[in-house]
């Protein structure tokens, strides 16, 4: 009995001298957590969107707004879910002229993220896959504007991220995304062929725990 109590004893005493180095790494260190990321950034689209009875048409670069939700299954590896939305112009010309409508961008993905630095860590760094899909929706113009359908794309996405806690719990999160995908639509009844594509997204938003972050 005297052994058994001697060992509690000397647990608890670990236990009690260990709480403070664990208070001062951050967040607790768990297997699981759920986190939402809510952001602020740029979408960059780096080829031209549609080529129609030779009028190349071009997205502009535009602000982007959405969120993230993440569920950490480990400290190094975490699955995520993203949708972000984009108030876009499209331009080109036609006859001559040069016309622009407006295009609403929505994004969304579902991705695998690995951390080169944990994820409970007061700084961390990783790295993200998946895929990816973007709806362009295009809001008709004035007289003389070309007639593009709506229409969605399925690709995949590769990112990097970065964070750094600013207090025990909240954490100052920055990403860039490749949203890459062949995107075709339907132009005054007549389907373009597909163009590839490449979406650069750069991203900053708050981290916000709710189990193991």
């Amino acid at each position: 009995m005297r052994s058994i109590i001697r060992s509690a004893g000397l647990v608890l005493a670990s236990l009690i001298a260990s709480a403070p180095l664990g208070a001062q790494g951050g967040a607790p260190v768990t297997r699981t957590g759920i986190s939402i990321t809510p952001y602020l950034g740029v979408i960059v689209p780096t080829a031209d969107l549609i080529d129609y009875n030779n009028q190349t048409t071009k997205l502009s670069a535009a602000i982007v707004f959405g969120g993230r939700l993440g569920i950490g299954l480990g400290q190094r590896f975490g699955i995520e879910g993203d949708v972000g939305y984009s108030p876009a112009s499209l331009e080109y010309s036609s006859g001559g002229t040069n016309l622009n409508q407006d295009v609403r961008v929505l994004t969304g993905s579902a991705r695998a993220n690995l951390y080169l630095i944990p994820r409970t860590s007061p700084f961390w760094i990783g790295i993200n896959g998946g895929i990816g899909a973007v709806r362009h929706t295009f809001k008709l113009g004035t007289a003389g504007t070309t007639a593009f359908e709506s229409g969605t794309s399925v690709g995949g996405v590769v990112g990097a991220a970065a964070g750094i806690r600013i207090g025990r719990l909240v954490a100052l999160h920055i990403g860039a995304d490749d949203y890459f995908y062949n995107a075709s639509f339907d132009v005054s009844g007549t389907q373009t062929s597909e163009k590839k594509q490449h979406d650069i997204r750069i991203t900053g938003g708050v981290r916000v725990p709710f189990l193991g972050f």
